[in-house]
């Protein structure tokens, strides 16, 4: 709820009211924050209503607002207010970005709504939103009613109820179909639900509508590409969804997209949001989650060239491709790779550690015309499959077909030096694979100016006139002390209070401690000597963790969010707690095989339930009441030591004229920290929320007994990792006392008792 004690007194106008000019910006987000509540003299917190005149006036002024708002500051009313004031007062139209699917969902199908009713409530017309995504988020009509007849076992039927009758009876996935990733059950539901889609001209057909289990080979065989879709109702009595969604984002004031589609625009200046012949021209943007921007481009700006991509392209050829050509192709593949390799490990040092490159070196300079020029076959080679009446023949092909551009696009990077990118030659250090190869790796390091140009910036429409300055807004729970210099933005941060303080105050932190007296952290199963001096040895770690969150969980009695820096140590979490927990508690994981929509809406619907998984939980994640009372983040999710993220040490260095260490802080401690103070913000999300954060990591805690252990950080960067706990007034260090603060918890939200199994 976005409620304050400040009651404005000017009233809203109603719809039929006299309205002789548009109202004032400030009365939007009122308007707002009253159909957000329910309640009639709502008005906008403090906090929200400074940040949002700043960003009203950066609309306004084309110029840029930053600002750090803790979660529950409304971010997303802040967004739609502005953009709401700037449509019906300027006929202006805006983008809001969001880093994850389910908000852009939840703004498209919610706030954006409220929105609207909002501005029935000021007299203005209602403002339109729409979401613009991928073309592979929704369902396809060509590729759908051929995995349909497939199933059914009819030919080239495309009436929906006998389909959907047909697919019912099928009772083994037809070999065409069949694939390690495909399962019967699973597609049959997928392909009749997509059906279904079409049998409702309004459906959207969006793959995140969908609420069932499916697999990405599963979604594959009802959606499409770009080269692959469907034309518009030339190829299939149904119009392609994406091209119902493209129509309303072509029409809408307000279109909300997803950071990936930025990063693409940002990183090829293509105009796929901004300035395109689908959507249109927009004169603001809006990006919420701004702290995960600048990595997004960064992530999509990346490639790779070695014998892995060589052999992993022709095995995608060779699926689809036949014939005396396709054959020597694919018979001179694996001596390209071979050759690849020799060269590129030839170049690593003698301890195998990554290698940057010169400006003026070309890896791969002795087999690269060569390597470029079997790859540009390979569009020859399965023109015929990509007409195939197949329908895995064809979907197959046009991977090949993208898998052959990516590659050739990342040879062209690697062997020649660009401005803000990265390159260098590292060997493959991926656990249990059969064979390793050496890689010739490149990145953009430096994306600000990219960001400003092809994002922040409209393109001059002719010759002779100058770039258009959008308005732009970056709002994030949290953004990096570096935050102004990686995107490019014109203002410092400007950081908001929070308004959960009483909540904070009614809750826990707890951070283990090394003391004097008998030790909550067991000092030997943390630390060893491998490194020359006994210290914190982080592959011990996960082993005593496990034990710690089995712990916490049981006092809880379940209702928890476990939230592990690697893979592997996620995964020991789920063992133990499953073979620990009271069967009768639940525990979800990332790796499960659901969709990250249904997994967190079981985990959101059992609230006694337990959700384990890494990175990609630590942002986006939240639940009401009980389910979410106790967070544990394993450890700071410190990045290990690589050429990209080094570049930007080096870059830091020069640009700030400082030594290494502070650059580093400036790096990877800074973006531990941010990664970290987003894991922990997934505990309060409103005034009645309250629980426990849990941060199994000792070296936050500096005693002497600590130091002498070796368990404890650098204090420059343990104040670094710091800062985004002192949220939490209340600080607990021992094991029991946390525990029986759990259960006392638990008991005055009036919640069963569970214990660990016996």
């Amino acid at each position: 709820m976005i409620v304050s004690e400040l009651i404005l007194t000017a009233p809203s106008a109603r719809p039929g009211d006299d309205v002789l000019s548009t109202p004032e910006p400030e009365q939007f987000l009122r308007a707002y924050v009253q159909e957000a509540t329910g309640l009639q003299h709502s008005t906008p917190r403090t906090g929200q209503s400074a940040a949002f005149t700043a960003a009203a006036e950066a609309l306004a002024t084309k110029k840029h607002f930053a600002g750090s708002l803790p979660t529950g500051s409304g971010k997303s009313a802040i967004a739609l207010a502005a953009a709401a004031h700037r449509a019906r007062a300027h006929n202006e139209r805006t983008i809001i970005a969001t880093e994850s699917l389910s908000l852009l969902q939840q703004i498209v199908d919610k706030d954006g709504p409220t929105m609207s009713r909002a501005c029935e409530r000021l007299g203005v017309a209602p403002i339109s939103v729409a979401a613009h995504m991928g073309i592979g988020n929704y369902v396809d009509p060509l590729r759908l009613f051929d995995t349909a007849n497939l199933l059914a076992g009819t030919d080239e039927s495309w009436d929906i109820q006998s389909l959907r009758d047909g697919i019912a009876k099928a009772t083994s996935t037809p070999p065409l179909l069949d694939g390690s990733d495909v399962e019967l059950e699973r597609l049959v539901a997928l392909v009749d639900w997509s059906l279904s889609q079409y049998d409702d001209d309004d459906a959207s057909g969006c793959r995140h509508a969908y609420s069932g289990d499916h697999s990405a080979a599963e979604w594959a065989l009802v959606s499409a590409s770009s080269k692959t879709q469907a034309a518009d109702q030339d190829d299939t009595p149904y119009r392609p969804k994406v091209a119902l969604a493209r129509d309303l984002a072509a029409e809408a004031d307000i279109i909300v997209t997803n950071h990936t589609l930025l990063a693409i625009q940002a990183t090829t200046g293509m105009p796929v949001v901004n300035g395109g012949a689908t959507v249109g021209e927009f004169d603001n943007i809006v990006i919420d989650e701004a702290h995960a921007l600048a990595g997004e481009v960064r992530d999509r700006g990346a490639a790779e060239v070695s014998g892995r991509s060589v052999h992993s392209l022709i095995r995608m050829v060779e699926r689809v491709a036949s014939g005396s050509g396709a054959t020597s192709w694919a018979l001179a593949g694996p001596a390209i790779a071979d050759r690849l390799e020799q060269i590129l490990a030839a170049q690593l040092d003698r301890g195998g550690k990554p290698v940057r490159l010169a400006r003026w070196d070309d890896p791969i300079e002795s087999i690269g015309d060569v390597l470029e020029s079997w790859i540009g076959q390979v569009p020859g080679l399965v023109r015929n499959a990509s007409k195939s009446p197949v329908v895995t023949t064809m979907i197959a092909a046009a991977r090949a077909f993208e898998r052959a551009e990516e590659l050739h696009s990342a040879v062209e990077a690697v062997r020649e030096h660009r401005v803000g990118q990265a390159r260098w030659v590292q060997a493959d250090d991926r656990p249990n694979v059969k064979q390793r190869w050496t890689s010739a790796e490149v990145a953009p390091i430096e994306v600000s100016g990219m960001i400003r140009r092809n994002l922040f910036e409209r393109p001059a429409m002719s010759d002779g006139d100058e770039p258009k300055p959008l308005g732009v807004i970056l709002m994030s729970a949290s953004l990096q002390d570096s935050f102004q210099f990686e995107v490019g933005c014109d203002v410092p941060v400007t950081e908001y209070p929070s308004p959960f303080e009483g909540a904070f105050a009614q809750s826990r932190l707890f951070i283990p401690a090394v003391t004097e007296r008998t030790a909550p952290v067991d000092v030997p199963a943390l630390t060893s000597d491998r490194y020359g001096k006994v210290k914190f040895d982080t592959a011990l770690h996960a082993d005593w963790a496990a034990r710690q969150i089995v712990d916490l969980v049981s006092a809880r009695g379940g209702s928890a969010l476990i939230l592990s820096a690697t893979s592997s140590a996620g995964k020991l979490y789920v063992d133990a707690l499953r073979e620990s927990l009271d069967p009768a508690i639940e525990v979800f994981s990332q790796w499960d095989g659901a969709t990250p929509a249904s997994l967190l809406q079981r985990w959101r619907d059992d609230t006694a339930s337990v959700l384990v998984g890494t990175r990609s939980l630590m942002t986006g994640v939240d639940a009401p009441g009980q389910t979410c009372s106790l967070v544990v983040l394993d450890r700071i999710p410190r990045s290990p030591s690589n050429p990209a993220d080094d570049a930007r040490v080096e870059a830091i260095q020069e640009r700030l004229q400082s030594d290494k260490w502070v650059a580093d802080r400036l790096v990877y401690a800074a973006d531990a920290a941010l990664l970290e103070k987003q894991a922990v913000g997934r505990l309060i999300r409103s005034t009645s929320d309250s629980g426990m954060v849990a941060v199994l990591d000792p070296r936050l805690v500096r005693t002497p007994a600590g130091i002498r252990s070796g368990i404890v950080y650098p204090e420059s960067t343990r104040q670094i990792y710091a800062r985004p706990l002192r949220v939490f007034p209340n600080l607990v260090h021992d094991l029991d006392d946390a525990c029986s603060w759990l259960r006392a918890h638990r008991m005055a939200s009036n919640e069963p008792t569970a214990t660990a199994a016996e």
